[in-house]
Parts: C-alpha cells; structure tokens; sequence
C-alpha cells in the first residue's frame, strides 16, 4: 500500500509535492465489509496530500470532493466489486460531478 513515490505531480490539479495513498471506497467502510480488503491496492489513489487530499477530508464551507472523473478506473471496479448497488450513491455522495444514481421508486 505504501511502495509508492513519496512526491510527484498530483492527478488531480497537477501541482507537485507530497502524495499520499487515498482510500477511494473509505478504509473504515472496506473494514467493515472485508478486513483483508483494507490494503488493496485496486483502492488506492496517488494523490496530492496537501493540494487536493487534505481538501477533500476538510472541506469546511467550500465542495472540495475529488472529481469522480479522476478516479481510476481499478478503484471504480472495486468500490462495484465491494459495495455492489450501493456504489453509485457511494460515488454520487462523496465525488464530484458523480452520475445521480436512479432510485427504485424512480424506475417504477
């Protein structure tokens, strides 16, 4: 989880600097569902620490999400591997510019 360059250029703005291994589908959300999942690197997200990752933890007043149309395509197939139906609202929730998921009710 952690063999990764500890700097370089940031995905997600482009600014260099630290980065740091971002749990796309939350660490604590993977525990709850699969304990031996928690270090899958299908998961993980190089991403800046201070320029986008510190943001999307500590938005305050302001939408910082990290776009949903950055994240890699692994840790997409992963969050539908894990959380099944309920990755789109997952997406939809904690990305920006996430599709809307269509509700039941909506379908009927």
């Amino acid at each position: 989880w952690n063999d990764h360059p500890k700097s370089g250029r940031c995905p997600v703005c482009g600014r260099r600097g630290l980065l740091h291994a971002h749990h796309v589908v939350l660490e604590q959300q993977v525990m709850q569902i699969d304990r031996s999942l928690r270090w899958d690197i299908r998961n993980r997200w190089l991403i800046g620490y201070h320029c986008c990752h510190w943001d999307h933890h500590h938005r305050g007043t302001r939408d910082a999400r990290l776009p949903y149309n950055k994240v890699p395509k692994a840790a997409l197939a992963f969050a539908h591997e894990v959380l099944g139906s309920q990755a789109a609202m997952y997406f939809y929730r904690r990305y920006k510019g996430a599709p809307r998921p269509i509700l039941q009710s909506e379908e009927d």
